[in-house]
């Protein structure tokens, strides 16, 4: 019970976070709730970097809690409590056996988070400014806009070559067989 809880608040946040943007766009602006809670004059987080990270930031949250909570409650609990038993204060404990077992669920958060947050056009879109602009929303407005089908397919290609050699490093680095079981 308690974990189809958990899963249903986590869809609902990603099947309302949509709705959530344009909610962002209200706290984010001038006189929004957080200017007015940070003191001194208004700091411009609408159509800026800040308020598009922050946007984003919302999106993927549940994508990156989903797999290192996954990860979390598959590690034996009796692994810290035999350090500890053996002399381990509870923070080297954590660090030295907790920490490294929960690499595989931080490397699959990254990974899908990274991915996830490669074709973002929606959110630059709406919270970023002009000067603010993502490759994905580049390519979406070369292809839509401007109709510059040549320099969106470059683009194209270049996001894939990148996207490809930073997914066969973070290959060489954490075994991605071991996660993908």
């Amino acid at each position: 019970m308690e974990a189809a809880w958990r899963a249903g608040c986590t869809q609902a946040n990603v099947r309302t976070s949509r709705l959530v943007q344009n909610g962002t766009r209200l706290v984010l602006r001038d006189t929004g709730v957080l200017n007015e809670l940070i003191p001194g004059p208004p700091v411009p987080l609408l159509r800026s970097l800040p308020g598009v990270l922050i946007g984003m930031v919302q999106v993927m949250l549940p994508f990156a809690v989903l797999p290192i909570y996954a990860t979390m409650r598959a590690i034996d609990r009796r692994l810290l409590q035999a350090a500890e038993g053996l002399g381990a204060r509870p923070a080297f404990a954590f660090w030295r056996i907790y920490a490294p077992l929960t690499t595989p669920g931080v490397a699959a958060a990254t990974l899908l988070v990274f991915v996830s947050s490669l074709g973002f056009y929606v959110t630059p879109a709406l919270l970023g400014g002009p000067k603010n602009v993502m490759i994905g929303e580049l390519i979406v407005q070369q292809l839509s806009g401007v109709l510059r089908w040549g320099f969106a397919s470059a683009l194209a290609v270049i996001l894939l070559v990148v996207t490809g050699a930073l997914l066969l490093l973070a290959s060489r680095l954490v075994d991605l067989r071991r996660l993908l079981r």
